[in-house]
């Protein structure tokens, strides 16, 4: 068991180190060493402080009060600790022996600096989907850095079975990631303040008479009012880089990762239905919480360009539509000449199949008047001519149209 180092060198490493950690180092568990700073009269880090750093928060590091009062503090810390509710840190005092790395990492729904947030139904309905996966990420981060302070021991505290924390750092500590795009595209330290703009976005839209709501599938949010949209998203500027894996066994070269990394700089984009888009980013001295007239001026621009694309999109279909019409009386037109002249063709090809049988009808009226000429000539015939000469002219008398022709109306 290590020695407790001067009451301020014990303040400094208080706070630079999980207390949990920093009292192993000196043979204590967490509990003790906090009892061990309120009798030295150190202020110690509040429940979540270390869930607030990795969330990106600015905290505040109270100074070291002088010896004097070490006392009164002491007073305080046992009447706060008398008038509040037990908690899971006082059931730890309990029972000095439970490790605290067998607790998951205070999540975001838990921390004291994560509060409800007052935001609009349509954005609050994605709210537990980015605080679930903000609580999985500070759960990886705990594990990550237990393990680093302790390597080869096994963490038995919660943790996501799948990523590490150095792979979500590596994707940019993007929250709600997909392969596809997504409307608020942003990270762990951002992801607060990007609900919260776009909530008041969609407040400040909604008193201008836009309807709005997300696509299919959350790759953008629509703002519809009258016959055009317009589309937005808001995602996170990330600086990408490498940073050193390992050493290939076989090659003995270093081997590299690239990386994504958060900067907290926000993106807004907004687009006339696919025709351009404006985008406004917050800058060095301004932010898009305070660019709010210029936001809606340009949601306004891009919505008239919109519905200059719908009229304009609107007469090109009329004209579309009229020359198809067009197009179809014209084919209407060939396709009755057309059987106009199928129709008359068949009456012409009727008519000299009508002569034609005529013809074929006196030619065998012709041929038996020539036989009965050379009968009466010669007074020679067969026994059946007239039988035969009666068939001839029953077939000739079927040949002929002409009582056909008369009769017909």
């Amino acid at each position: 068991m290590s020695s407790i180092p001067e009451r301020e060198q014990l303040y400094t490493e208080v706070w630079s180190v999980p207390m949990i950690h920093l009292g192993k180092r000196y043979g204590l568990s967490g509990p003790g060493l906090r009892q061990v700073c309120v009798k030295l009269g150190i202020p110690i880090p509040a429940r979540g402080h270390w869930a607030r750093l990795a969330a990106g928060h600015n905290v505040p590091k109270p100074s070291l009060p002088p010896v004097a009062t070490v006392v009164a503090n002491e007073v305080v810390e046992r009447r706060h600790l008398k008038g509040t509710k037990r908690s899971r840190e006082t059931s730890f005092e309990q029972n000095p022996e439970t490790d605290r790395s067998e607790m998951p990492l205070p999540s975001p729904e838990r921390s004291d600096a994560m509060q409800p947030l007052a935001l609009h139904p349509l954005i609050r309905a994605l709210l537990p989907k980015y605080e679930k996966e903000a609580a999985e990420a500070l759960q990886r981060k705990a594990k990550h850095d237990w393990e680093d302070a302790y390597p080869g021991r096994q963490y038995r505290g919660v943790a996501p079975p799948f990523y590490s924390w150095k792979h979500f750092c590596d994707r940019g500590q993007i929250l709600a990631a997909t392969h596809r795009k997504t409307a608020i595209r942003v990270s762990l330290m951002t992801y607060k303040r990007a609900l919260r703009l776009m909530s008041s976005l969609v407040e400040e839209l909604e008193k201008s008479g836009f309807q709005l709501t997300f696509a299919d599938q959350m790759e953008r949010l629509i703002a519809k009012r009258g016959e055009a949209h317009i589309s937005i998203r808001l995602t996170e500027k990330l600086d990408a880089g490498t940073r050193f894996d390992r050493i290939n066994s076989y090659t003995r070269e270093k081997e590299y990762v690239k990386t994504l990394a958060p900067t907290g700089r926000l993106s807004l984009s907004i687009e006339q239905m696919g025709l351009g888009e404006t985008t406004l980013n917050d800058t060095s001295t301004t932010t898009l919480e305070t660019r709010w007239p210029e936001i809606l001026s340009a949601a306004e621009f891009r919505h008239r360009g919109s519905l200059e694309a719908v009229a304009r999109w609107g007469r090109q279909r009329e004209q579309q539509e009229e020359a198809a019409r067009r197009r179809a009386e014209e084919q209407r037109v060939r396709e009755d000449a057309q059987r106009r002249d199928a129709a008359e063709k068949a009456r012409r090809d009727a008519l000299l199949r009508e002569a034609q049988s005529w013809q074929s009808s006196q030619l065998l009226l012709s041929y038996v008047a020539h036989l009965e000429g050379l009968r009466d000539a010669s007074g020679k015939a067969s026994d059946d001519f007239d039988v035969w000469r009666e068939w001839v002219l029953g077939v000739a008398a079927s040949l002929d149209p002409s009582s056909t022709r008369l009769a017909a109306p």
